[in-house]
């Protein structure tokens, strides 16, 4: 049979560490671990523990003894009465009463009596240290208590973060930082629970893009200074909530009384097909809902004319349009905007660079008595957001009750009744720069390379992109092409097989698939064999990946010499994308974005409709791609619409490609961290066409998707997974269940405690870890989105163990502990004198090259 898609086997890629890599480091220093810790109450609780376990024995081989003296007491009375009751006490590991003591200490041997009170004494020496560990427990409470307020105060940019993330709870945190010291271990419980979570995310997690995470873009190839990496110079960006932001432009440009100066140009994603129209139309129903269809209707003449007739000038007024059509009501012209063929000028968007002030200007057009009264408050809520960023928290508090009573006011000027949240107001992201020092150790580039290899093959992106070609290729044709990308990527058809050419990419997901198989098994087998040490992955094992995309390797730094993954990210640059509006003055980024220019083709920033937060970011590139739906260019930039391009099949990388009509090919870049799990269909769809997709990489997550036989109640071990100098997979220990770790009614906080430190022993698990639940149902390759969200405890902390007594009892099911590594002790970033845990995401470009045959 011959095939006319090519498959070549004996091709490769090469692997290209760019230099420009992006950092992530903790704001608040690792040395909060110490001061997490009650070393005195922990080793008096150990000491404690140990004494028992010895008297216990001392006493049972006592109490064993005493069997033959009861016999020998014959037939006193009293003597053996007293040597009964001893015995019984010492059997439940208590000392002998006070009344039966002063009997054998009258008739039964002294050499014995002698032991035996050696023994209570013992017991009274333990009993007191047990006695003494409440008082101990609650003094190195407040101990901590003071610490942990000294080290917060030290670092006021925390509280500010809190301040925009969460602000109710740093309300509670000003109060609690000038409370007395507590009297009581309950007093501030609930609270230091919630402020353990977020004080232990600021300094030991590094994987959150939000605000308590600082983003800095480095160069290595810039010359650096200094004995050690050190960052400084902190900015942040805040902007309004993306929902809040879509409520306010949808309530403003809706009022009658600015309504009228809102300016449309006429839908540019219109297209022409058998004498019809049609455009694809998001329709915004309500602050909340959005509703996604496609509309078709009659290509009439007078429509025609509209549209031949905006072409002179961008932008229209209804009135200027009714004048041009010379229409005597403007209803028609209404018809047309609902139906999506007339799209405003003045919109909120994901790419907006400054939505407010960009409301301001559209209210400033009007004449109507309404407009001063709603400028005064819109200017308001700009001068909190130039303000806000450099506010300490006190101030910060004060501003954002500025800026509630300033979007109350417009809503109320605009006599909209729906409410908004006043606690989820702002976001926030922060930007530092970092000097890294000359004696920073090179990158393992050869490692970096295989990794790279290894996870490519993982990568969701291939199995969308072959799904993808198949679906083109059962419609089109191996030599295909698409006039109609958008009609393509709504339907979303999946393919039937049976051709040849479907039959080959049935071939490559199978390949695909059969080569994660081995790997996972050989792997597997490895592991057993193991006996529990490190594994070591050998570069044979890896096969070749048909596809690959370029990806970032988000690394952690050890005190051992390697470097540790954690997470991957397909094509994409959301690791920096949240902070380009701080970075792109700078000399380092202006240097980084002309290295993503490609002369082969050119590379548009995708832009989505989202209206999240997390994508409020400007278009940065020099060509903005937009998808059917989105709105009008926001930036002076190129803009390419989805409609204007046509969808080419390469039956050589297996791959789809935009072009112009004109031949220039347009590479689509998914710049951003929001999952397309939650876009329409048609971003979606846009997506999948730029390979771009974050990864949550598991090997252990895979290996357990590799033997559905293993009950989710069986416990087992995974050792740490290495690939030269990067580990791979941390140890893991699978935990079947929760139930049997959550605190007992009645159980003290010293008794819960110990018996978690039992159980923590008596299964070699290390005290300081992260938790992290999980499901069945896992997957043989990396998945798109996680549901798992790593917390780190330290059982060595009184603290730490209150929050992981709240967490396990929300635990439903299997969950895992994995080590710290690196631990915290081996922060790589300075800043003044103290340590950070940071993390490096370093990107790689594939290159094709031929293998031997």
């Amino acid at each position: 049979m011959t095939h006319t898609l090519p498959v070549n086997p004996t091709t490769s890629f090469h692997w290209e560490v760019t230099p420009f890599t992006t950092w992530r480091v903790n704001s608040l220093p690792a040395s909060l671990h110490r001061l997490l810790r009650f070393p005195r109450t922990l080793q008096t609780l150990e000491k404690v523990k140990a004494q028992s376990e010895q008297l216990t024995a001392a006493m049972t081989a006592e109490a064993e003894r005493m069997t033959e003296d009861v016999q020998q007491a014959g037939e006193h009375q009293e003597l053996r009465r007293a040597l009964i009751n001893a015995r019984r006490q010492l059997h439940q590991g208590l000392p002998p009463k006070t009344r039966d003591l002063e009997v054998l200490q009258a008739q039964w041997d002294a050499e014995r009596v002698q032991s035996l009170m050696h023994l209570v004494e013992r017991f009274r020496a333990m009993d007191a240290l047990r006695q003494a560990l409440p008082d101990l427990l609650f003094e190195e409470y407040r101990d901590c208590q003071r610490q942990v307020k000294g080290l917060v105060s030290q670092h006021p940019d925390f509280a500010a973060s809190l301040d925009c993330a969460v602000p109710e709870v740093a309300e509670t945190l000003e109060a609690y930082l000038q409370a007395p010291p507590s009297q009581t271990l309950q007093e501030w419980r609930k609270f230091e629970l919630t402020l353990t979570t977020y004080l232990t995310r600021a300094a030991f997690k590094t994987s959150p893009l939000g605000r308590l995470t600082y983003t800095a873009l480095v160069d290595l190839q810039e010359s650096h200074r200094g004995e050690h990496p050190e960052w400084r110079q902190v900015r942040s960006r805040v902007q309004l909530q993306g929902s809040l932001l879509r409520k306010l432009f949808l309530h403003v440009t809706a009022h009658a009384a600015f309504a009228g100066h809102q300016r449309y140009a006429f839908n540019p994603d219109v297209r022409e097909e058998s004498g019809v129209w049609k455009v694809y139309v998001r329709r915004v129903l309500s602050t909340e809902s959005v509703q996604d269809t496609t509309i078709v209707m009659p290509a009439k003449p007078a429509l025609q004319h509209l549209r031949n007739a905006m072409q002179d000038r961008p932008f229209w007024r209804l009135t200027e349009l009714q004048a041009l059509l010379g229409l005597e009501n403007p209803a028609p012209l209404h018809g047309l905007r609902e139906q999506g063929l007339l799209v405003p000028e003045i919109q909120y968007a994901d790419d907006l660079r400054d939505p407010v002030s960009n409301l301001i200007s559209f209210v400033d057009r009007s004449a109507d008595p309404l407009k001063a009264p709603v400028l005064e408050q819109l200017h308001s809520v700009q001068k909190v957001l130039e303000a806000y960023p450099g506010a300490a928290a006190p101030e910060r508090r004060f501003l954002r009750g500025g800026l509630v009573k300033a979007l109350q006011n417009v809503f109320t000027l605009l006599e909209v009744q729906e409410p908004f949240s006043a606690q989820r107001l702002l976001y926030e992201n922060s930007a530092a720069e970092l000097q890294l020092s000359d004696g920073f150790r090179s990158l393992p580039e050869e490692d970096l390379r295989r990794t790279a290899e290894l996870v490519s093959l993982f990568g969701s992106h291939q199995d969308r992109q072959l799904e993808l070609e198949k679906a083109f290729v059962a419609r089109y044709g191996p030599a295909g092409v698409c006039t109609d990308p958008e009609a393509f990527l709504l339907k979303g058809t999946a393919a039937q097989s049976g051709t040849s050419e479907l039959e080959v990419i049935d071939g490559l997901l199978q390949d695909l698939q059969n080569q994660r198989l081995a790997f996972l098994s050989t792997l597997r087998e490895a592991i057993q064999q193991s006996e529990g040490l490190d594994v070591e992955v050998k570069p044979e094992w890896i096969p070749a990946s048909p596809l690959a995309a370029p990806l970032e390797l988000c690394l952690q730094h050890t005190g051992i010499g390697t470097l540790v993954l954690n997470s991957v990210l397909y094509g994409q640059h959301n690791a920096l994308s949240r902070v380009w509006p701080l970075l792109e003055g700078s000399s380092t980024f202006q240097r980084f974005l002309k290295s993503q220019q490609q002369r082969e083709v050119t590379r548009a920033q995708l832009v989505v409709s989202s209206f999240n937060s997390m994508n409020q970011f400007p278009t940065l590139f020099e060509v903005a791609l937009k998808s059917p739906g989105s709105a009008p260019a926001c930036q002076t930039l190129r803009e390419v619409r989805l409609t204007e391009l046509v969808l080419r099949h390469d039956p050589t990388t297996h791959s789809l490609k935009l072009e112009t009509p004109s031949g220039e090919a347009i590479e689509p870049v998914y710049v951003g961290s929001y999952t397309p799990l939650l876009m329409t269909t048609i971003d979606r769809g846009m997506v999948g066409l730029s390979q771009g997709t974050s990864a949550h990489f598991s090997l252990v997550e895979m290996l357990e998707a590799l033997s559905p036989e293993l009950q989710a109640e069986e416990e087992r071990f995974y050792p740490r997974i290495v690939l030269g100098q990067v580990v791979l997979s941390r140890r893991t220990w699978v935990m079947g269940g929760a139930a049997h770790l959550r605190r007992q009614k009645n159980e003290t906080d010293l008794a819960y405690w110990q018996r978690l430190l039992d159980f923590w022993q008596d299964s070699g698990l290390p005290r300081s870890f992260f938790a992290v639940p999980t499901t069945r149902g896992l997957r043989l390759q990396g998945s798109d989105h996680s549901p798992y969200k790593p917390q780190f405890f330290d059982l060595e902390g009184f603290w730490c163990l209150r929050s992981f007594e709240k967490w396990i009892s929300e635990v439903p099911g299997q969950w895992w502990v994995q080590e710290t590594l690196p631990d915290p002790t081996d922060a790589f970033v300075h800043h003044q004198q103290d340590r950070h845990v940071s993390e490096v995401c370093v990107r790689l470009h594939p290159h094709k090259e031929k293998r031997d045959a």
